[in-house]
């Protein structure tokens, strides 16, 4: 009998591994992070060969590009050492899969690009797949059944033209009225048939167009497209695993809970996605660019890399890197620095709009308002990353990792940096996990918006779990949720407001759903001084996606990472605990502010882009003029090989 049980857990589908949140989140709450965030099998380039002669200083753009039309399947174009002068045209994969670009290091390689800047929305370096998107789709059909969370297999009013390996897009309409639970809507008016959830324009426009037919209001579909309402801002990116008639199977299954026939769901895709294309190993300079360009422009792209690169933002552009209608893509070991003058709003690190399952980890980010900003997507892995210096000029502080537009199942994991908002500029947040962060780093000079949880209104069902929250001697009271504003900036928690500082809106109600179904589970805070396990801030109670009643005090290392990563936990200046912070790490030694509590009860270390951050030497021979001076980084200098580590067992908790 023991063999026939064995067997049979053999062929158990990979989904039914106990995920690495079994027992502390409720299965409705969270997706299967271990399995789906960034390139799948990881980062394919390092057994790739190279293609054609290599690339010397003096080559154009037009040189660039060729080179990579030549390139075969599984291959690379190498560029010597030296700088790289591109004052011209745009470095365009031109829809070309599977290749990648390689510099001699990012200390070695240098490209100072000041071209035009083309690529759909105006970028340097575009990495991108045909013109579809949002109001200008391709290829579309309706989507008739198969809309149960986690469900795998989708019925599509038509097949044709799909195969496996293809990339498809997700949506529905949004949401008009406010039912009490999920809400995913794009509204900037509230009355009798609508209610107002967003303070700015919507991110989605609010119709489609095929072929230059715009889709009607009535839910039928027009030329092949889906027929809306009022935006359309829940989405998914999934790849097809088989097609069965017009049963399509896809990977991953369905992560939100809220698709119905009501919405009209529907199906769109490119006519071309670009694969499994990176870049790595170079130094990309766009000090001179200007325009609200971005540096690097994902587009319709899946499996897409950034790794170990050091990137430079001009003043007036907007983003260094943007992915827009990108799965599976993976930004790691890279070092963001933007010059941005005037602290203005518009200005970003990484930038990502309607993706699903990337994973942007262990980067570092430097002087920029937002370092990270989320759009709308799901399943999105951001973890480990160290963020400092924001651009404002005023006292008003930024937040380093802003989540931005209408998302769902991102993880937080494992980042260091000043503060985290869920805010209300274009649209609602839900299932959100926020695990293991060292948050709430005081900014000097920096008294509004610091609060370590900024959860706005319309964000629900959110998990906040085993992070080390606050400074010691700054943070003084604990929360200032709905309706009363008790110290805002000084708060740990802001629970349900609509706007800045504790503020009302217009058009966004306070919206007491934030902090009731909301888990706050084993969390450090500088105010208590202790780790909180309360039974009345578990989520138990929320309305149809309660959390657990009785979630385990014993949280696993990671909720993505089966083990510290090999390839970057460890540095040349110490390897850190595994976990670095949380609860149950009570040796840590980083310690911020002042009083008792400035030790941050010993639960926290510095993470690996930290120690990089501040141990790396600043390039005073090229960018000296510089303030601050950016760092002569290279990952290969900062990151070393370190043997996966097991989590230490808890011990010490303070238990309220």
């Amino acid at each position: 009998m023991w063999i026939i049980a064995v067997v049979a857990l053999l062929l158990l589908p990979s989904p039914a591994v106990a995920q690495h949140w079994s027992g502390v989140l409720a299965p409705a709450r969270a997706i299967r992070w271990q399995d789906n965030a960034g390139v799948s099998g990881g980062i394919p380039s390092i057994s790739w060969a190279q293609c054609g002669a290599t690339i010397n200083p003096g080559a154009t753009t037009t040189t660039i590009n060729s080179a990579i039309a030549a390139c075969g399947p599984n291959q690379f174009v190498r560029f010597a050492a030296g700088t790289f002068a591109l004052s011209s045209g745009t470095i365009n994969f031109a829809s070309k899969s599977n290749v990648a670009l390689r510099g001699a290091g990012p200390l070695s390689t240098r490209l100072v690009i000041s071209g035009s800047g083309g690529c759909f929305v105006q970028a340097y370096i575009c990495m991108a797949g045909s013109g579809n998107y949002t109001d200008a789709v391709q290829h579309s059909t309706t989507w008739t059944a198969g809309y149960a969370q986690g469900t795998t297999v989708i019925t599509l009013g038509s097949a044709a033209g799909i195969v496996a390996g293809q990339v498809l897009y997700l949506d529905q309409d949004n949401d008009l009225l406010d039912t009490g639970n999920v809400l995913v809507c794009d509204s900037t008016v509230t009355d009798a048939n609508r209610v107002g959830c967003i303070s700015s324009g919507n991110s989605v426009p609010n119709s489609r167009s095929c072929n230059g037919a715009t889709t009607g209001v009535t839910g039928l579909p027009v030329s092949g497209c889906t027929g809306q309402t009022n935006g359309r801002t829940s989405h998914q990116i999934v790849s097809v695993v088989s097609v069965s008639g017009n049963n399509v199977t896809i990977s991953p299954g369905l992560y939100m809970p809220n698709w119905r026939s009501s919405q009209n769901p529907g199906v769109w895709w490119p006519t071309t996605v670009i694969k499994n294309v990176g870049i790595e190993d170079m130094t990309l300079d766009f000090l001179a660019g200007s325009g609200g360009r971005n540096g690097i422009f994902a587009f319709n792209a899946y499996g897409c890399w950034v790794k170990n690169l050091r990137i430079f933002k001009g003043d007036g552009m907007r983003s260094a890197v943007q992915a827009y209608l990108t799965g599976r893509c993976t930004v790691r070991d890279t070092y963001f620095y933007g010059e941005h003058v005037g602290g203005g709003a518009t200005d970003y690190g990484l930038e990502t709009f309607l993706t699903s399952d990337l994973l942007l980890e262990n980067n570092i980010f430097e002087k920029f308002t937002a370092h990270i900003l989320i759009g709308t997507g799901t399943g999105n892995v951001v973890a480990y990353n160290y963020g400092i210096n924001d651009t404002g000029t005023t006292n008003f502080l930024w937040s380093s990792i802003t989540v931005h537009d209408v998302t769902a199942y991102n993880l937080i994991e494992g980042n260091d940096t000043h503060t985290l908002v869920y805010d209300t500029v274009h649209g609602p947040h839900n299932f959100e996990t926020v695990f293991r962060n060292r948050l709430g780093r005081q900014v000097a000079g920096k008294t509004a918006e610091t609060s370590p949880g900024l959860v706005f209104a319309h964000t629900r069902y959110t998990q906040y779990v085993g992070n080390v929250l606050g400074t010691g001697g700054y943070h003084t009271n604990y929360e200032s949720a709905v309706p009363t504003n008790v110290s805002c900036d000084r708060s740990i928690y802001n629970l349900g407001w609509a706007n800045t500082s504790c503020q009302n809106d217009s058009v966004v109600a306070q919206d007491p759903l934030v902090k009731s179904t909301m888990m706050r589970w084993g969390n450090y805070d500088t105010v208590n001084n202790a780790v909180r396990f309360v039974a009345g801030e578990n989520g138990s109670g929320a309305v149809a996606f309660p959390a657990l009643a009785n979630p385990s005090q014993t949280l696993p290392a990671s909720f993505y990472l089966a083990a510290s990563p090999p390839a970057w936990w460890g540095t040349p200046w110490g390897t850190p605990p595994w976990p670095p912070m949380g609860p149950d790490v009570t040796s840590g030694t980083l310690s911020e502010g002042s009083g008792a509590s400035a030790t941050l009860g010993g639960h926290a270390n510095k993470i690996p882009s930290r120690r990089c951050y501040e141990n790396t030497a600043k390039d005073t021979a090229n960018y000296g003029t510089l303030s601050p001076v950016p760092l002569a980084f290279d990952a290969a200098a900062c990151y070393t090989s370190a043997a996966g580590m097991p989590p230490t067992a808890p011990t010490g908790l303070t238990i309220r």
